[in-house]
């Protein structure tokens, strides 16, 4: 997997939590990050639904062993949950890249986020990959997001976003965690002249393609139906 972007692929205010519930009222796309001058392509990167949580299930227990190794396709399924607003429900896809072993403390993973719906066009990534600890935690960010002014009347113009994300390997078919949404520096139309960041907190599940994976709500999803990027409303890898 290569860690650079496809230039044709890219596309809280604090004390004010009402900000993100209004700008949470409808279909919210995500893109491949690339300059915001050019025109985004599309479907957009994953789907969303605003339609109250998905249950994601329970999680199966850990099994690490000295072959775990995470590379390989992953849907991803997942929650957000704006302040003062319905949660969000989301499915993409994850291509991961896993060097070293995970029991031994030299594993490093590289996170490659993937449209559902055109898998072969090349996403953002970490910007190097990040460590994971024998207990199989890592942690990260994914740059280089775009979401378009059409999610909401409030934007000015497409914003720049990013995603952080915390996971725990479980087995070489599933991994999970917290994970945090921002608009950088949204420019909104009630004050256009003041950019805010917006994060929005959620989790995820990540299974790998044609496996049980982390079982629950996985094993219900219509990974590709729920796409509009990703996401005609809601998803996840």
């Amino acid at each position: 997997m290569e860690t650079m972007q496809s230039n044709t692929s890219k596309r809280l205010i604090p004390g004010a939590l009402w900000v993100v519930a209004m700008l949470l009222p409808g279909c919210f796309p995500f893109e491949p990050g690339s300059d915001l001058d050019e025109d985004a392509p599309e479907p957009a990167l994953g789907s969303l639904e605003f339609g109250g949580a998905m249950d994601l299930g329970m999680l199966p227990d850990a099994n690490v062993e000295e072959t775990t190794d995470v590379t390989g396709t992953f849907d991803v399924i997942g929650t957000l949950s704006p302040p003062g607003s319905d949660p969000v429900n989301l499915t993409y896809l994850f291509t991961v890249t896993q060097e070293g072993a995970i029991l031994d403390g030299s594993a490093t993973v590289q996170i490659e986020v993937e449209d559902p719906m055109d898998p072969s066009a090349q996403g953002p990534t970490f910007a190097e990959p990040e460590a994971v600890s024998m207990d199989g935690e890592f942690s990260g960010t994914i740059e280089g997001l775009v979401v378009t002014k059409d999610f909401t009347e409030l934007l000015v113009e497409d914003a720049m976003a990013k995603i952080d994300l915390e996971g725990k390997v479980l087995s070489s078919d599933c991994f999970s965690g917290p994970m945090k949404l921002t608009l950088l520096q949204a420019r909104l139309t009630f004050n256009p002249d003041a950019p805010m960041d917006i994060p929005i907190d959620g989790e995820y599940r990540a299974s790998r393609q044609g496996t049980p994976g982390c079982g629950g709500a996985m094993q219900d999803a219509d990974m590709g139906a729920t796409m509009d990027m990703g996401m005609d409303m809601g998803g996840g890898e």
